[in-house]
């Protein structure tokens, strides 16, 4: 499976799925095959807009409409295939073979951010007022650093929504002057593994009948824990909804895993489409058994994405929402001609420069492929042409 990676010129995006002889699958014949992407996973400028969001803009547009549409073939044929079609290979051009500050570590992670970075080029006092801007020295999100030690601070990585390489602009004087840069980059929620970045996730009990919240007991130090879940909303990317389900919650010390239920009473607007939960260092109490009340360098950690109607299964008309989706995203939807799979798994492989595994279904990781569709790879496009 490759995923398209850098964004064509209307940014669209492109998945393609491949049988293990080699074959192009199709979504016409294959349920588990590539599909045409009407966002690009990686979004695009000014990322503030409807359909522009990095990841977030894909997931509602493209990957909800086939977990909700393509539970049945017969969905799928009617309200999915229709508007987002596999795409063939042709007018596929194989590659061509070619000719042969401040430092931030690690250097990279999650784009949702969360993580502890330490960043060091450069002398540090620790009366200095140190803080870094990501992105964008005006108007990038800005965070406090701590001091470490005369080479080294560190902070805590904001939400970015951007993947890729992003600027890491440093002052010393409070935020007057950003005299020094490095590089970070922020790698796609679908691309975060426990090997960059522990994850929470949503566990649905049966017995209870109520969705638990679930991290591992290492992911975070203390016993103290906030735990919200963000909504999305593609119309209005930069503004997120934030619930707080749990605040300065006090757990018991585990072995393993943290759990917490979340409360019976909690309930999400049914126009919420996608939603991810954090989980953050709360206030650990000082002596008098109080919080601390400094969360400026609380570390905290993320589930993947999920489908939000798992709070409102009761109220949501299938359907009807697969009908209105098809009717009003599908018109948006024309390929703008750039597009075409490479027309065996063995090309994809090597067309290195515009296509990328997919982590939906890739060879390099266990088990993301089913085992009975014949799918053993997927690639994703990463150049438009």
């Amino acid at each position: 499976m490759f995923n398209k990676g850098t964004v064509s010129s209307n940014g669209e995006g492109l998945e393609c799925c491949y049988y293990f002889n080699g074959d192009l699958a199709n979504i016409a014949d294959n349920l588990h095959a590539g599909y045409n992407h009407r966002y690009h996973y990686l979004g695009r400028e000014p990322f503030d807009q409807t359909g522009t969001a990095p990841y977030f803009s894909h997931y509602t547009n493209d990957v909800l409409p086939y977990i909700r549409c393509c539970s049945t073939r017969s969905d799928c044929d009617e309200y999915f295939i229709p508007y987002r079609p596999s795409q063939d290979c042709n007018g596929y051009q194989p590659p061509r073979p070619d000719s042969g500050s401040i430092l931030t570590y690690p250097s990279f992670g999650s784009m949702l951010g969360g993580g502890r970075i330490f960043i060091q080029g450069t002398c540090f006092d620790n009366q200095d007022t140190v803080t870094c801007k990501f992105i964008d020295a005006e108007t990038g999100p800005e965070v406090p650093c701590q001091y470490e030690d005369e080479r080294t601070v560190s902070c805590v990585v904001p939400w970015l929504l951007r993947i890729g390489r992003v600027q890491v602009f440093l002052s010393k004087d409070g935020g007057m002057t950003y005299g020094y840069r490095g590089i970070y980059t922020a790698v796609s929620v679908d691309e975060v593994t426990e090997d960059i970045v522990s994850k929470a996730r949503l566990e649905y009990d049966d017995d209870l009948k109520r969705y638990t919240v679930i991290w591992r007991a290492d992911a975070l130090q203390g016993h103290f824990f906030d735990i919200d879940i963000v909504l999305y909303d593609d119309y209005d990317p930069t503004n997120l909804e934030m619930v707080n389900i749990a605040n300065d919650r006090q757990f018991e010390t585990a072995e393993e895993n943290y759990e917490y239920l979340v409360p019976v009473n909690f309930e999400v607007d049914t126009s919420k489409l996608v939603g991810v939960v954090r989980v953050m260092q709360g206030n650990e109490p000082n002596g008098d058994d109080e919080p601390s009340g400094n969360n400026d360098f609380a570390l905290y950690i993320w589930s993947d994405p999920f489908d939000v109607s798992i709070f409102y299964e009761d109220k949501l008309n299938l359907i009807k929402w697969c009908s209105s989706w098809s009717n009003l995203d599908g018109r948006a939807f024309s390929s703008d001609g750039e597009l075409r799979c490479p027309c065996n798994l063995q090309t994809a492989l090597v067309d290195r420069g515009r296509f990328e595994p997919s982590p939906r279904c890739s060879n390099t990781i266990q088990d993301s492929c089913s085992d009975d569709n014949g799918i053993v790879h997927c690639v994703r496009s990463s150049s438009s042409r």
